[in-house]
């Protein structure tokens, strides 16, 4: 298997998250574009196509003729049905594009089925870990399972919204996913965005926690990476500050507003 990537040798982006951090944009799906598979899956393959064939950019004799078939995994459920329909005559020059398990009649539950008997794990659902067509609970699970990836996504919603939004409030469109994280989330999740502004020197949620609080967290979640951070900096300053930031570890002789699970 050969993976092909788009890297841009003017800017030095390596990914799509490096455009959103060096640009301080979300990704075009928030405004209802859809630019990011065209650009960063698409586009990587039918250079990679180019280069193999040794066809030239400025013949296009060879595109007439489909000489690579592309499997494209959309399924047989109706909402991929019509994603293949608007494909329709729309396939990359000298390819043809092919949709298997449409063909097949295999939709996603199916998928999983065949996966399943295979004794293999079934995987999640796939996208970017910024998509903003994440439900909030997955934006809950990408945080419990991916705490670096979802302060990834933080940052990037961070540059777009210092840099100005005004169409959309963040990357879940109509709510930011860091307003969300800090106001409404679990609070496992909540703590993720606290480690997360810690680590960036942002100030962090933590003096929004009480003691209590902090160590069911701790309990509850134990094989979160973050969690070893915030147990020894608990252990080391039970009241004192949590590091280089303004912020501290809750002082339980000091008033402050607490959170409940």
């Amino acid at each position: 298997m050969t993976v092909v990537k788009n890297p841009r040798p003017r800017s030095g982006d390596q990914s799509i998250g490096d455009a959103l951090l060096r640009c301080r944009v979300l990704p075009a799906l928030a405004f209802n574009k859809h630019q990011c598979s065209i650009v960063w899956k698409i586009d990587p393959q039918d250079a990679f196509i180019r280069r193999h064939f040794g066809w030239s950019n400025k013949s296009t004799c060879w595109a007439s003729v489909p000489h690579v078939v592309k499997a494209i995994g959309y399924d047989a459920d109706p909402r991929d049905r019509c994603r293949a329909g608007k494909s329709h005559g729309k396939d990359s020059p000298g390819c043809v594009n092919w949709y298997p398990l449409i063909e097949w009649e295999i939709n996603r539950e199916a998928c999983s089925d065949i996966i399943a008997a295979a004794g293999l794990p079934v995987p999640p659902k796939s996208s970017c870990v910024f998509c903003p067509s994440m439900q909030k609970a997955e934006i809950d699970e990408l945080a419990r399972t991916e705490p670096d990836n979802f302060g990834l996504a933080i940052a990037v919603e961070d540059g777009a919204v210092e840099r100005g939004l005004e169409s959309v409030k963040g990357l879940g469109r109509g709510f930011s996913w860091r307003s969300y994280a800090s106001e409404s989330a679990p609070m496992d999740v909540r703590m993720v965005l606290a480690y997360h502004d810690h680590r960036v020197g942002l100030s962090p949620a933590l003096q929004h926690v009480d003691d209590e609080t902090l160590l069911r967290a701790i309990q509850q979640h134990p094989d979160l990476s973050f969690v070893d951070f915030l147990r020894q900096e608990r252990r080391r300053r039970p009241s004192g500050r949590c590091g280089p930031c303004d912020g501290r570890i809750a002082d339980p002789d000091r008033a402050r507003p607490t959170v409940s699970i």
